[in-house]
Order: C-alpha cells, then structure tokens, then sequence
C-alpha cells in the first residue's frame, strides 16, 4: 500500500483489499462474540444479527481502516500531516465510549423495567423472589445469580434484601478486565427495592383480603366469608351431589359481649 502511494496515487486494489481484510476481521469477532454470548445465554445467531450495536461496530472498523489508509497517504506527503487524522480518530473513539455506555444504560433500564413488571404480576414471596434473581442475572450478565444468607465476598458483587428476611442477592465476580462498576451497583440496589415494594405490596393485599373475611373485633368468620364458602359448598354439590348441612345458632344478648 505504501508503495502504491508513494507515486502520488492511491491504488484501488489495495484500498479493495483493507475493506477485504476488515470483513475477514469483523466475521472472525462476530464469531468470537457469538460464542461469548452463548456462553452468557443461548442465543440465535440471526438475533445477534439484529442488534443494531454489531452493525455498529463494523462501520468503526471501516471508519477505522479508512483513517489508517487516509494515514498512509498523508505519511508519504509530509509527516506532520499526520496530525489531520488525530481530530477523527479522537472522535471515533469518544463515539464508541459514549455509545458503550449508553447501550449498558438501556440495559439496565430494560432489566429494571421487566421486573418492576413482573413483580406486579406476581402474589407470592417465591415468584417474586424469582423475578428478582433472573432480572439480577439478565442486569449483570450473570446467570449464577442468587439469594444466599451470607453477604458477598471477594470480586462478588451483592445487595441486602431486607424484606426477604436479611438475605442478599449476590452475583459470582467477573474477570479483572469487565470489573463491577458504581452502575452496576447502583442497578442492583434499584432491582432490590423493586422487590422490597413488591413484596409490601403483596403482604398487603393478603392483608386486606383476610380482613375482608373475618370480623375485625372476635377474629371469626364474617358474612363475606360465609357466603364464600357456602357458594363453595353448592357449587361442589352439583358436581358430586351429597347431603349439605347449614347450623344456624343464635346467641341471646350477644350484644354485651361485644361492650
């Protein structure tokens, strides 16, 4: 290539082989990143596909050899013309910071949202307990996630959950190249007090739903509950007809009772 533009010229031949060279380069990481991925969580390869960020990446590596040639052919002029590409390769570098980090906030925001979902439509301490550990895994891209009575430990990274009787939910370390960082935490402690409410919420509900069936002042069973299970009672009768017996008793003065 050099030699190509040491004449004045630029040879369309090599620039046809930088733009070769870099879909060898991009389909041999889009492999290595499939396999990461899968490893993560099974997943198609047409659905990796259509994530708008492997489209992305491979118009940096053009943009990239397009820098470097452009680097090329300046270097052949006069040396400090190099310093023309320093402003675009600043830039491409800052776009891809900047869209990194974006992508790991819709990430969590996406995480955060399914479970503030699905927590809702769950009524029991178990179901949202498993919301909470498949969104933690889902956040960090840890699929060892899990509750534990021991809080974490090492490179572990880990939230108390109070309503869930002290435990944590603590996920395993990750390698010293992709460390936790104050957003993932941050995530993490946003996931639990979506439990946390969730779990208010539902000890509520069977709160008041057993309010509404017993008398509030003797702790018996009220009308309400009564008809429940007299409804109960009938119902079970026409599909397997048996005899049905209703006491009634009525006390006298019961009312002083209540004084």
């Amino acid at each position: 290539m050099v030699g190509a533009t040491a004449a004045g010229r630029v040879d369309a031949r090599a620039l046809a082989a930088v733009v070769a060279g870099t879909s060898a380069y991009f389909a041999t990481d889009l492999a290595l990143t499939y396999v990461s991925v899968w490893k993560i969580g099974p997943t198609s390869l047409l659905g990796l596909l259509r994530d708008g960020a492997v489209w992305i990446g491979f118009a940096g590596l053009l943009g990239a050899d397009a820098v470097g040639y452009t680097a090329v052919v300046l270097a052949n002029i006069k040396w400090y013309a190099l310093l023309l590409i320093a402003p675009p390769i600043a830039a491409m570098f800052a776009a891809r910071h900047a869209y990194e980090e974006a992508n790991r906030h819709r990430t969590r925001l996406d995480a955060l949202f399914q479970a503030a979902i699905l927590s809702q439509q769950t009524t029991s301490v178990e179901q949202i307990e498993q919301v909470l550990v498949e969104q933690a895994g889902r956040l960090l891209h840890a699929p060892d996630a899990r509750m534990r009575s021991a809080p974490p430990s090492g490179g572990e990274i880990g939230v108390a959950v109070p309503a869930l009787g002290d435990r944590y939910l603590v996920a395993p370390p990750r390698p010293a190249s992709r460390t936790y960082d104050n957003g993932d935490r941050e995530s993490l402690a946003a996931l639990a007090a979506i439990a946390a409410e969730s779990l208010d919420r539902s000890r509520m509900a069977q709160d008041m739903a057993r309010m509404a069936m017993i008398d509030p002042l003797t702790g018996a069973a009220n009308r309400a509950q009564f008809q429940q299970r007299l409804d109960l009672a009938l119902n079970q009768r026409t599909t397997q007809p048996q005899p049905l017996v209703l006491l009634y008793l009525d006390l006298d003065a019961i009312g002083r009772a209540h004084v």
